[in-house]
């Protein structure tokens, strides 16, 4: 019997690796989610504990450049689980990253606080291109690594196919923010 106590004890103590899934979505898919789409600069990041001290939650910044969905002041704030507080830090597989400084576009949900759709894939990067004199959005594999297959197997962003099997999904390649700014505000009536 003591034995049997102590491994349920080791069992239930014992953490088993995850990985987060996550259903490819096309721009029109994350335009279609989204209560906003911003383009803008990452003003600050700051993690701390929820309140019951369960979890690490960042509040990221956002000074906003472009709306092109939704309505809003000029600065919007993202909440998401994950963050470092002191020594302890707590990831989130599939979850976007902010930098301070970056240019991002994002595809939003909520109204006051706001979360990424899609998780990472709502957050495209937003480079110069010095060569072209010209914006360019990242696709989301540019910024984000995604476990798929094997736990700790490294691969891309991954899609159930109609099979029921995961496999790599194909993503958009670079493309420039005046074209993907011209499709989305197709697709959202803007202007």
């Amino acid at each position: 019997m003591f034995l049997l106590s102590v491994l349920a004890v080791a069992f239930v103590g014992s953490r088993v690796p995850q990985a987060s899934v996550l259903t490819a979505m096309s721009v029109a898919e994350l335009a279609a989610s989204a209560d906003t789409i911003v383009v803008g600069k990452v003003t600050s990041t700051t993690s701390a504990w929820d309140p019951s001290h369960r979890r690490i939650l960042s509040t990221i910044g956002i000074d906003v450049e472009e709306r092109w969905k939704g309505i809003g002041p000029g600065r919007v704030v993202v909440v998401q689980p994950g963050g470092t507080v002191g020594d302890i830090e707590m990831s989130v597989d599939g979850m976007p990253t902010f930098t301070l400084g970056e240019r991002a576009l994002l595809f939003l949900r909520g109204h006051d606080r706001f979360g990424v759709v899609g998780m990472a894939l709502g957050k495209r990067s937003v480079h110069w291109d010095a060569d072209r004199a010209a914006w360019f959005v990242e696709s989301p594999a540019a910024d984000n690594v995604f476990q798929i297959g094997e736990i700790g197997e490294i691969g891309e962003i991954g899609e159930i196919g109609s099979t029921g099997k995961l496999h790599p999904a194909l993503v958009e390649q670079r493309s420039s923010l005046e074209s993907v700014r011209a499709y989305v505000r197709s697709l959202t009536g803007g202007s």
